[in-house]
């Protein structure tokens, strides 16, 4: 989902720096960086690609990516996107198929037949994964909202 808003500040950059620490390149196997900050990622000189930094790997796969440009002395535009990340998309269809296939080869294995309740078992857990999912991404939108005080958010295409 793509994102319009404003932030009344002097300086957007310095106020997103002080929020954001250091990713490392292995983000989704890391634990939390404990620096008092609510991201870890990149800033440049317009444009910032940031994470949630957080325990939980379901929430680092979450992607906030935008750019921003001075208006007035005292006032940014700020566009972000905040959406699951290219990488997670594919590794969570993966991780899906591998299960499936190897909880069915088992299944077969052992007892010559195969069980749909399997599948169905393994269908529930990713589609509450997925609802969750949904949860964390309300979640980080609004705590980015709310840490870089950003005002009229506006939803665009």
């Amino acid at each position: 989902m793509n994102y319009r808003a404003e932030a009344n500040t002097e300086n957007f950059k310095l106020k997103l720096e002080k929020q954001t620490g250091d990713s490392t390149p292995i983000w989704l196997f890391t634990p939390k960086v404990f620096n008092g900050k609510s991201f870890i990622g990149k800033i440049e000189n317009s444009s910032f690609h940031l994470r949630l930094n957080s325990f939980f790997p379901p929430q680092k796969m979450i992607s906030i990516k935008g750019n921003f440009k001075k208006e007035t002395e005292n006032k940014f535009l700020v566009e972000f996107s905040i959406g699951i990340s290219r990488f997670a998309k594919i590794w969570n269809i993966s991780v899906f198929f591998i299960a499936v296939f190897i909880f069915n080869y088992l299944t077969f294995v052992q007892e010559s037949k195969f069980d749909w309740r399997v599948n169905f078992g393994i269908l529930f857990i990713f589609l509450w994964a997925f609802f969750i999912s949904k949860y964390f991404y309300r979640n980080a939108k609004a705590e980015f909202i709310q840490k870089l005080e950003l005002t009229n958010v506006q939803k665009i295409d």
